[in-house]
């Protein structure tokens, strides 16, 4: 399994098919009201050696996604938080 690979699902970390993008306060909610949350999967990469400089995160609850975190450094794109369409649905 390559570094970018999530270990829970097996999802490439750039692949966001299944996942809705919420606002950094709606990500904020989430990592706070699951206090049982671990980290499933995270890569840093601050000389972009795997494309754009990224610390990314992918938080589960079990064997559940929760929240996927891309903080982008040194660029100019802003921070990107993701979850799962079934907790967009829900």
């Amino acid at each position: 399994m390559g570094e970018q690979d999530t270990i829970m699902t097996g999802q490439n970390m750039t692949d966001r098919t299944g996942w809705t993008q919420v606002s950094c306060p709606a990500s904020d909610r989430i990592r706070d009201e699951h206090l049982d949350k671990v980290v499933s999967s995270s890569l840093t990469d601050l000389d972009g050696e795997y494309g754009d400089p990224v610390v990314y995160t992918e938080w589960s609850v079990g064997d559940v996604p929760l929240l996927r975190d891309y903080r982008w450094v040194a660029t100019e794109r802003e921070c990107e938080h993701w979850i799962p369409d079934a907790e967009a649905a829900a």
